[in-house]
């Protein structure tokens, strides 16, 4: 089926459902037919003049009260009350004293008193007013309704643009006389003069929008001419849900799009204000995590539109049986499987000392470490906490909205998630013991100390000179002087000492070794209590 057939198809579906259309319908009608079926402005005419379809009006209430649209343009807002009153009264006294008579133009008095109704309830409030004559003008102006064939603006090569698609077209065409008569509000004007308010508006807001940028500037203008985004893959968008899945397909040309102001001003001018005021509050709140802020625009524009999908690379964390000398870290890898930007946080249910965690945020694909320092924590004892990963996975009513975590088995498990909201809990655990290896090796090596110089002392008193007493109370040797030869004086101290450690040793000699177990004790039980003081036993 051609083009043409489908655009006859459309539009005497559209007859069927609606025999009489708007005047904004039918110029909408006239701009599907150029857009998406690439008809010219003639056949598309021909097509809706032979289809049968009644296009409605606006009644003239300027004309219908004797006024004119200058007349109420040109004075202040009490003139213009007066007078409207004025011509009011004086037109519903001749419709009653007129009775039952038929009227010229068809209409019965009681119709013709409605209207009068309608015309003054309009003409007097200055929004309402305003409103109706700008749609009037536009109606009069419009050649697709009959109206004057003056062009909408006329390009200084003599093409003539005699309607909004093909003002959006030669603009293209002529981008330079274009971008000129746009900036120097050449543009606006024609576009007021011919009754196109709502793109004279248009074409203002873009000039102050983007004043540094004229290049930028003129395609803004001709997006909102032509009702519809491109971007660089080829994808047009022309309602929020297309708008939605081009910017995945082309997420950082459209996140300089949202973040320099055009798409805003696009959804604006193309009859999408609540989704432009939501585009506007995302530039000013994320202006520094642009991505997020992509990700709430496209969930806004299409909230069917799929949610990211979490994938985490373990499942359970123990750091199993530790001394309190330990560091140990664990790395874990968070990646987005599905559809568009995740984010969220990272936080524990309950603090540990000496645990920490290398970032609290999670920002597309995340790499990050916990860290666990045992020197900060008590002996004896078993620690247990919770990571908490909140991401915005998706509503968890919804079933497509799951996770999934794959621990060393890579053993997929699937659970549906919610928002930010606590989607996972993550086990975290060890178990902090004392370090008994180097607790017994410290003490040994103090214990072998001390005995060394135990001995060193004894060996020094008995070399010194004149402590034959001393050395005779310890030894238990009947020496006082060193004057005999160092043979016997050897022989006899090594003998001596040798019958200390004998069984049946005098009372002396077991005094002398008890008096070393006590030392050895003593050593022993310092070391303990200062290993304990510093939480390493």
């Amino acid at each position: 089926m051609s083009k043409r057939d489908e655009f006859i198809t459309f539009v005497n579906a559209l007859k069927a459902t609606s025999p009489t259309i708007s005047t904004e319908q039918y110029r909408g009608l006239h701009r599907q037919a150029e857009t998406k079926y690439d008809l010219s402005v003639e056949e598309a005419s021909e097509i809706l003049k032979n289809s049968g379809l009644n296009v409605e009006r606006t009644d003239n209430y300027i004309k219908i009260l004797g006024l004119s649209i200058e007349e109420l343009q040109s004075h202040d807002e009490d003139t213009i009350v007066n007078r409207v009153e004025k011509a009011y009264d004086e037109y519903y006294r001749a419709s009653l004293k007129a009775g039952a008579r038929p009227r010229a133009d068809g209409r019965t008095e009681e119709q013709w008193r409605t209207l009068l109704n309608q015309a003054q309830d309009t003409l007097k409030d200055s929004q309402k007013r305003e409103e109706y004559i700008e749609n009037l003008q536009q109606e009069m102006n419009d050649p697709l309704l009959g109206g004057s064939s003056t062009p909408i603006f006329k390009f200084p090569n003599g093409d003539e643009a005699l309607n909004i698609s093909q003002l959006a077209r030669l603009m293209l065409k002529h981008p330079k006389d274009a971008t000129d008569a746009l900036y120097r509000e050449y543009l606006e004007q024609s576009l007021g003069r011919v009754g196109e308010m709502h793109f004279a508006d248009a074409a203002r807001s873009v000039v102050s929008e983007f004043s540094d940028n004229r290049e930028l500037g003129l395609s803004a203008m001709v997006s909102i001419l032509q009702e519809k985004m491109e971007f660089q893959e080829g994808q047009n968008a022309r309602t929020p849900a297309q708008l939605a899945k081009s910017i995945d397909l082309n997420w950082e040309q459209a996140k300089n799009l949202l973040f320099n102001g055009f798409i805003a001003l696009w959804l604006q001018y193309t009859q999408q204000t609540e989704l432009a005021n939501i585009a506007r509050n995302i530039m000013e709140l994320y202006k520094d995590e642009q991505d997020i802020g992509m990700e709430k625009l496209v969930q806004s524009l299409n909230p069917r539109i799929g949610h990211p999908k979490l994938h985490i690379s373990q499942e359970a964390i123990n750091f199993g049986n530790i001394d309190t000398e330990t560091q140990k870290k664990v790395q874990l890898e968070i990646k987005n499987i599905g559809r568009g930007f995740l984010y969220g946080n990272l936080q524990l249910t309950n603090d540990i000392p000496g645990l920490r965690l290398s970032t609290t945020t999670i920002q597309g694909d995340t790499r990050f470490t916990i860290e666990l320092d045992a020197s900060l924590l008590a002996a004896k004892k078993t620690y247990k906490t919770e990571l908490v990963v909140n991401t915005n996975t998706g509503d968890p009513t919804t079933p497509s909205s799951q996770y999934v975590i794959k621990a060393e088995s890579e053993s997929p498990i699937n659970t549906n998630v919610g928002g930010l909201s606590g989607d996972i809990k993550i086990p975290i655990a060890c178990y902090v013991d004392y370090p008994v290896s180097k607790s017994i090796r410290r003490i040994a090596v103090s214990g072998v100390s001390v005995a060394v110089i135990t001995i060193a002392v004894c060996l020094i008193i008995l070399l010194l000179g004149n402590t034959g007493w001393l050395a005779t109370r310890l030894t238990d040797t009947n020496f006082v002087t060193f004057d005999a030869d160092w043979t016997e004086w050897s022989d006899k101290w090594i003998w001596t000492n040798w019958t200390i450690y004998k069984p049946g040793t005098p009372g002396i000699g077991y005094r002398f070794v008890i008096a070393l177990a006590a030392l050895v004790v003593g050593v022993f039980a310092y070391w303990f209590f200062f290993f304990k003081k510093r939480g390493q036993l």
